[in-house]
């Protein structure tokens, strides 16, 4: 698919993968509802989670030395006809949460007359307030994460250039919404990013509003006629998420310029690329809490983006008998660099050197990525 005039709808096909980008804690409940029906279960814990087209029982419970889980896979709130799932894998690691997933889980929705499955993972968790515990798992204090154990991939030209996309159900709900990401760039040897699976972006000048359908089939992008204007950077890429109460963008350009639509706006994400007198390439991604976004106005005559010069912040903490020292970046409008790369590698950590008045070195400490 490329990204032309015309509207292009790409084909998406749905595959089980065993990792999971995000997960959703699933709702404990004291008791199952009253209309439910079980089968025979030992000390059973309960929990829910809504999906498209309602709630859904999931019921962990005791089996011998293990545990079995039990879910409302069809929606009928009956227990007694269905498959119980057992441990498909576990972590017991020393000092760390105790760790037992579930899993794939075929769930069959309804949606708008369509009725199909959907896969999820379920990992139940237990966080650990003291030392090494090797005993049973603890029932009163367990939690549990449902994920999507599904994708849907496909291939678009981006930018000349075939690439795989990726959309996962990231909000769990069994459906695609806006909610959900696309994911782009992630088998590649560049940054990978998201965008919403419901949105609107510019390249070169050139605007599309893009969705993928519900049950994620396809991914639909269409062209859009938008007022635009320049906006300049000192840079090789520019790449910048805009929005305000109407409308959000996915924007880049090259070249020191982008085309951006004419209106007032907030900055989401900022990653610009940009070569040193050494030729090296370096990448900053910049990004802010959306409610305290800087604003950025993009008039007819056009504006520049000035994210310089950074500004690097150290703070220390008492902690014990000594101090703790942390370091960290902020742009000239405010933005928190998340990411500094220079030729796709993080560069080497900064370090720090405290000295006596009378400039004796006292101490030389590395700081570390975290």
């Amino acid at each position: 698919m490329a990204l032309g005039e015309e509207r292009q709808v790409v084909p998406l096909r749905c595959e089980l993968q065993d990792k999971y980008l995000d997960f959703k804690w699933l709702e404990r409940k004291p008791t199952a509802p009253s209309d439910a029906k079980l089968p025979p279960l030992k000390e059973p814990l309960f929990f829910s989670w809504k999906f498209a087209d309602g709630e859904r029982l999931f019921v962990l419970a005791e089996e011998g030395k293990g545990f079995v889980l039990y879910v409302d896979t069809d929606g009928d709130n009956d227990l007694t006809d269905e498959q119980p799932f057992r441990c498909l894998w576990r972590d017991w690691r020393p000092y760390s949460p105790i760790q037992v997933r579930f899993g794939p889980i075929p769930i069959h929705l309804r949606f708008k007359d369509q009725t199909f499955t959907r896969h999820f993972g379920v990992i139940a968790i237990v966080f650990r307030d003291r030392g090494p515990d090797f005993g049973d798992f603890d029932k009163y204090r367990p939690r549990m994460a449902l994920y999507s154990a599904e994708c849907w991939m496909g291939t678009i030209l981006w930018k000349g250039e075939l690439m795989t996309v990726m959309v996962t159900d990231t909000d769990c709900d069994g459906i695609i919404g806006e909610k959900d990401k696309i994911w782009l760039g992630y088998w590649r040897k560049q940054l990978p990013f998201w965008l919403p699976a419901i949105g609107q972006i510019g390249i070169k000048g050139r605007f599309f509003r893009y969705h993928v359908e519900p049950t994620g089939k396809e991914l639909v992008i269409e062209p859009v006629q938008v007022r635009a204007a320049s906006l300049r950077f000192h840079g090789e890429q520019l790449q910048v998420s805009v929005f305000n109460e109407n409308e959000e963008w996915w924007l880049e350009g090259e070249g020191g310029e982008l085309k951006a639509p004419i209106g007032s706006f907030r900055l989401g994400i900022v990653n610009l690329s940009r070569k040193d007198a050494q030729g090296r390439l370096w990448t900053l991604l910049a990004v802010f809490p959306s409610k305290q976004a800087p604003k950025l106005e993009i008039p007819e005559e056009g504006t520049t983006l000035n994210l310089e010069p950074l500004h690097i912040n150290l703070r220390w903490d008492e902690e014990d008998d000594g101090l703790k020292f942390s370091l960290d970046i902020t742009t000239a409008n405010g933005m928190n660099v998340g990411m500094l790369w220079v030729d796709r590698k993080r560069p080497p950590e900064p370090k720090l050197r405290l000295t006596a008045p009378d400039g004796k070195v006292v101490a030389e400490l590395p700081f570390h990525y975290g």
